[in-house]
């Protein structure tokens, strides 16, 4: 609604929930991480730990920004969905 009455900008309105997204995404990509990095068997010092958890966080708040992006660019929601599947997966095969 508020986007078809140009009421907010849509790059405020991302800006806005890419900055709620932050804490949020601290949280989830923490707790993950603890359970992923410990389950696994990594290496136990709490450097490398971070170093990982960095690269998670980092990521995962990259990942978001792009499908945001995306999103953005289309009307449908089905369009932007199908385009992002095929989008990400030319990124895994040819990165």
């Amino acid at each position: 609604m508020q986007r078809q009455l140009c009421i907010i900008l849509l790059s405020k309105r991302e800006l806005a929930m890419t900055i709620v997204d932050i804490p949020i995404t601290f949280m989830t990509t923490m707790i993950f991480a603890i359970l992923l990095y410990f389950i696994v068997g990594l290496q136990t010092s709490a450097g490398q730990f971070f170093v990982f958890y960095l690269f998670l966080f980092t990521m995962s708040l990259t990942m978001k920004a792009w499908f945001r992006g995306v999103a953005a660019a289309f009307k449908a929601e089905a369009s932007a969905q199908a385009v992002a599947g095929i989008l990400l997966l030319a990124m895994v095969i040819y990165t």
